[in-house]
């Protein structure tokens, strides 16, 4: 007896559109982290990973933080401590955490902190053709409530209407705060976003 035949259907990547050409929004991460990597100063001076994070314990008062559970100790790829908070509103608690430990390790030729965050690229269409880089960061930092260091815009590009359009890198909960427009108005005035 012969197999019965397979019934192949359309395999679309994931992150595409869905049903009814809907595009899907970038999911934010559920759990904030802060890196702490050793520079290659620290294996000069004899500084281990260990010396590192046994000065981190016993300076940061995790409670004082607002951690909602316990802070989780990892070792990345590259041989780094990644330290995760979980819980969808940890970003406050971590950022603390960052500020914290660079205080308490402020030598900065040996060990570095870094605060990874996920981005998503938008783009910004319709712009008027006097709009600077600046001034698209600026505005996609204050309407998102994201810092201005965490937003790179490209070169913004001239379209054949005479409106400009840049494509942006921000925190995926901006870009997401972004694409859902206030009720009453479909976009803000100086432009539409796409993400």
């Amino acid at each position: 007896a012969a197999p019965a035949p397979r019934q192949e259907g359309r395999v679309e990547p994931r992150g595409q559109k869905r049903r009814g050409g809907a595009r899907r929004k970038p999911r934010a991460p559920r759990s904030a982290a802060v890196v702490v990597e050793l520079l290659p100063a620290a294996k000069e001076r004899g500084i281990t990973y260990y010396d590192v994070m046994t000065q981190a314990r016993g300076g940061v008062n995790v409670d004082a933080l607002g951690v909602d559970g316990d802070l989780k100790v990892r070792q990345t790829a590259n041989g780094a401590r990644l330290v995760e908070c979980p819980g969808a509103n940890s970003s406050a608690a971590v950022e603390k955490l960052a500020v914290r430990l660079r205080e308490i390790l402020p030598d900065a030729e040996v060990v570095r902190i870094v605060r990874p965050v996920k981005m998503a690229e938008v783009k910004i269409t319709g712009l008027d053709e006097c709009a600077t880089k600046e001034e698209v960061a600026a505005a996609i930092a204050s309407q998102g409530n994201c810092a201005l260091a965490d937003v790179k815009v490209r070169e913004l590009r001239a379209t054949y209407s005479g409106t400009r359009t840049a494509w942006a890198r921000c925190p995926v909960a901006t870009a997401n705060l972004l694409a859902t427009p206030p009720q009453g108005r479909p976009s803000d005035s100086s432009g539409w976003l796409r993400v």
